[in-house]
């Protein structure tokens, strides 16, 4: 009965036999790759609801690749002074470490504040001198302790009064001009436009929220109105925005990503219409944000019309095929974005992933040291050819090695990556030939991530010209703060004298130009 079963399932000849067998070979191919993907789909889920998400890796090497570059012998392994230890009942404790230092020194009661903080003082009564005269004691001191207090909010209303009088020799009825106002017509002071700038931009509050916050501290002003207010105040930053964003494009290196944000309502699709903020950072720490509708190739040319230099980017082919198609545009590529292809891939091949993060991470641990050490221009561009450079062809030449090896699944994460650092490796390079050029485009990626922020909590921009406005503050108030500049006083100083400056010198009133006249 068996040689029955096997006569009736087995093919009858040799070469049916090895047409079954190949069949069969594809077949287990193609479920491996098909549980390698699910393998690997599982994992990214599991990582995201339980896993960390951050990309800082830790190296599993017992030593770093920098001590056996070539012209550099193997460092011994440095031993770590031991803590000073405290005897304690039956056992030793490790000594309580230094605490921390703060940016302002703690009162008696550790209360630690600058000058800028209002301090209301409240003197207690002694009940042991309530019925003397003062000849009868003597103060020897005040203690003092302070104590943490909050108001149940900070708006207040400011009263102009304006005497009108009436000169009796003349019998002229005069009184002072009215006071001006940045909006014409309205009853809103520049702190507070300013204010509520500040926080629907950087404390993410809609304005349905600050409305709230209005109405509960006694003041009521309509949804409509604050929403206007917002417009005209952006209406009036337009000039200075346009100064900014032509102080970026200048640049020699700009770093250039875009993100999302729901703006509008698709009405064919019955839902929000998906937009995109294209952030741009110069080499002066200035950034800005355009508002587009899409993230069309044909935005590239209009957004870097006037730009000439290096462009760092991460691999979106609209920025590729501009760079290649324009003359004095060379493109450089972000090492971050590679890193996390490998970081992706841990969960599917972790020894390979982790030789190529471990290489990764000791290129920023040069940039570290460059930075440790304030090295510029050539001597920064000698330690990286130094330093930088053998790791870089380390990493290519394992990478091109690999990518020959049959034993690797073409479609698993670890060859996605692989294949992604291959075809870009010209632009990874570029770094070891410009010393301007950053590692990555990290430092745009944290205003992005401002906008994320942001857009978890306002949500979306009802209107076009709404995200506009939000693009414009993003990029003035995010810059101010990449500069140094606290956001909230330079704005008010821009609304307090943005009227009364010529249209010429709008220019110096961008973040960067307003912070240079300021300094000492």
């Amino acid at each position: 009965m068996i040689q029955e079963l096997l006569s009736s399932s087995l093919p009858d000849t040799f070469s049916e036999l090895r047409e079954h067998a190949y069949i069969l070979q594809q077949e287990n191919s193609l479920l491996k790759k098909k549980l390698e993907t699910e393998k690997f789909q599982n994992d990214w889920f599991r990582r995201q609801l339980f896993g960390k998400k951050s990309e800082r890796h830790i190296s599993t090497e017992p030593a770093r690749q920098m001590d056996y570059l070539p012209g550099c012998e193997p460092k011994p392994a440095e031993k770590k002074p031991e803590q000073p230890t405290v005897v304690v009942a039956e056992h030793k404790r490790k000594a309580i470490p230094k605490k921390k230092e703060f940016p302002w020194n703690a009162g008696v009661s550790g209360l630690r504040f600058n000058e800028s903080v209002d301090i209301e003082v409240v003197t207690c009564e002694n009940p042991a001198i309530k019925d003397l005269s003062p000849d009868q004691y003597e103060v020897l001191g005040v203690e003092t302790v302070d104590k943490l207090c909050q108001r149940k909010s900070s708006y207040f209303v400011r009263r102009y009064e304006r005497p009108r009088v009436k000169i009796k020799e003349t019998n002229k009825i005069v009184e002072p001009p009215p006071s001006p106002s940045v909006i014409r017509g309205s009853f809103m002071e520049p702190e507070f436009l300013a204010g509520i700038v500040v926080d629907k931009i950087l404390y993410h509050l809609p304005l349905y929220r600050i409305h709230q916050r209005l109405k509960d501290s006694g003041i009521w002003i309509a949804r409509s109105s604050l929403t206007n207010a917002f417009h005209a105040v952006g209406d009036l930053l337009q000039p200075i925005f346009h100064h900014h964003l032509e102080s970026i494009l200048s640049s020699a290196t700009l770093l250039a990503d875009e993100t999302k944000v729901k703006v509008g309502i698709d009405v064919q699709k019955h839902k929000m219409h998906i937009a995109y903020f294209w952030g741009l950072l110069g080499d002066r720490n200035e950034v800005a944000f355009l508002s587009h509708q899409s993230r069309a190739h044909n935005i590239v040319p209009q957004i870097l019309s006037t730009f000439s230099g290096t462009l760092v980017t991460d691999d979106y082919a609209a920025y590729r095929k501009y760079a290649e198609r324009t003359a004095g545009i060379i493109h450089a590529l972000c090492w971050a974005h590679t890193r996390r292809y490998f970081d992706e891939a841990k969960g599917s091949d972790l020894e390979k992933s982790s030789w190529v993060l471990d290489r990764i991470r000791e290129l920023y641990s040069i940039e570290s040291q460059i930075r440790e050490k304030n090295l510029t221009d050539e001597k920064k561009l000698g330690y990286r050819t130094e330093h930088s450079r053998p790791i870089v062809d380390d990493i290519f030449d394992w990478l091109l090695k690999e990518s020959k090896d049959t034993r690797n699944l073409p479609k698993s994460p670890f060859m996605e990556g692989l294949r992604y650092a291959l075809d870009n490796e010209t632009g990874l390079r570029q770094f070891l030939k410009n010393s301007e050029i950053p590692l990555d485009t990290n430092a745009l990626e944290r205003g992005n991530k401002a906008i994320a922020t942001g857009r978890k909590n306002w949500l979306f921009c009802t209107t076009e010209i709404g995200s506009e406005y939000v693009a414009l503050f993003h990029s003035l108030l995010f810059s101010a703060r990449l500069l140094g500049i606290d956001p909230y006083e330079y704005l008010i100083y821009v609304l307090q004298n943005i009227r009364n400056t010529p249209t010429e010198n709008l220019r110096n009133l961008t973040p960067r130009i307003w912070k240079e006249n300021r300094s000492p």
